[in-house]
């Protein structure tokens, strides 16, 4: 970020790898001006940058946004940051980065049946693959994989999920807001990828990028599910493809048969 060279307002260029998840990069706006296909932008008064002038300091201000989100979740960060310059102090940092970091947490788990019977988990893993400790926060970038596991039944048993869904971590807004992940054992999300894991697959890993809400961009999100465990060879937790209603058979129209004479 810099002042204008004739200082009228700011300027700003974008290296590759700052806000990397804005790759069409007119998304992005300095006051009402979007962002050049370079990360560029030179911005005045003319896109709505606030002009103060204090003794002899010039100083313009404006904000850096992205545009507005539509659908129910995000898995990039939603911009927002406020830019300014001065004409006597000016501190420049061509350096600087915006690397925002988000939550996944471990919510309800809910044992179906006699699922109950059984210390069911389900835990998140780092990126060392390690089981975080419980209550633990994982922080990430939206957009990141994320992985969670779940484990507990004995030999013998599996266990799978049959579904997980999300809520804010804000508590005020939990019973308002929810997107679902997995559905009758089936990936609603198109990020949700579901392995056996662990001896003889027992376990379940689930995988997905991680999101945040768009009513509510800076809240972590919180993950619930239901989990089912049943025998090894059983098919619990098997996402079962809907099935194509099928067509009512034709009927051979024929003539109405005469009476004998």
């Amino acid at each position: 970020m810099k002042c204008l060279d004739n200082g009228e307002g700011i300027g700003i260029k974008l290296r590759k790898e700052d806000l990397a998840k804005y790759t069409k990069r007119s998304d992005l706006m300095l006051g009402s001006c979007p962002l050049k296909d370079d990360g560029t932008v030179e911005a005045t008064v003319k896109c709505g940058l606030q002009k103060t002038v204090v003794d002899e300091t010039v100083t313009y201000t404006g904000k850096l946004t992205s545009k507005k989100e539509t659908g129910v979740i995000v898995r990039r960060y939603p911009v927002d940051i406020e830019v300014s310059c001065s004409f006597c102090c000016l501190e420049a940092n061509e350096n600087a980065e915006v690397k925002p970091k988000f939550g996944l947490i471990i919510g309800k788990v809910e044992l179906k049946g006699p699922s109950a019977h059984y210390p069911l988990t389900l835990d998140i893993l780092d990126k060392d693959d390690k089981k975080l400790a419980e209550g633990k926060t994982l922080v990430e970038d939206l957009g990141k994989d994320v992985k969670v596991l779940i484990g507990g039944t004995p030999k013998g048993l599996k266990v799978r999920a049959e579904k997980c869904w999300s809520t804010p971590g804000d508590e005020s807004h939990k019973d308002k807001l929810s997107y679902t992940l997995i559905d009758k054992s089936c990936a609603v999300d198109n990020t949700v990828s579901t392995t056996g894991y662990g001896d003889s697959g027992k376990d379940q890993l689930i995988a997905f990028k991680l999101f945040t809400f768009t009513k509510i961009p800076r809240s972590h999100i919180v993950l619930h599910c239901d989990l089912v465990a049943c025998k090894t060879k059983e098919e619990c937790g098997k996402c079962k493809p809907k099935e194509s209603p099928k067509k009512p058979l034709m009927k051979k129209q024929g003539k109405p048969m005469m009476p004998s004479p």
